[in-house]
């Protein structure tokens, strides 16, 4: 070997330091690229589960709204009118068509069905939507009165008046 000559040309040289740098590099790029698929690919399998039995849950509440229209009818049926009745009986139909759907259907699916009722129905929809902001001032408003109604309690004691600080 001459004297000028490269050590980047030697066996042991930096040559092959750089070599194996950029190896270990690759191989440590490739290792957490798998790692992170590996990790995507359970929190998209957890966040299935967790839609799938978010789902499961609403369509279980669906047809028990489905279950009391079905009572409403019964009740109709024996008190009352026989087109009331079966008016409630049809209702309970419907809605457990909605809750099996809700069951089957996939999230895109579903979504894509609200998107068009809500587009044939606007009406409908605003007027469930004053409907249900309704109910749930009624909520607030009888929640606020009965904290009123509940009597003060304080930690400390009288002041000097003997009234309640």
């Amino acid at each position: 070997m001459e004297a000028g000559s490269s050590s980047a040309e030697s066996p042991g040289g930096e040559g092959s330091f750089r070599d194996d740098a950029t190896r270990a590099a690759r191989d440590a790029a490739n290792k957490a690229k798998q790692e992170a698929s590996d990790l995507f690919g359970t929190v998209k399998e957890q966040a299935r589960e967790l839609v799938h039995e978010q789902k499961s849950m609403a369509a279980d509440q669906i047809h028990g709204v489905a279950q009391a229209l079905r009572r409403a009818s019964e009740e109709l049926e024996e008190h009352s009118s026989r087109a009331m009745a079966q008016a409630a009986r049809r209702a309970a139909e419907s809605v457990d068509e909605i809750a099996e759907c809700v069951r089957t259907e996939r999230v895109s699916t579903l979504c894509r069905y609200a998107e068009d009722f809500s587009r044939r129905n606007p009406a409908l929809v605003l007027g469930g939507a004053a409907a249900a902001a309704f109910l749930v001032a009624r909520f607030l408003r009888a929640s606020a009165e009965e904290d009123r109604s509940e009597p003060l309690e304080f930690e400390e004691g009288p002041d000097e008046s003997g009234r309640a600080v």
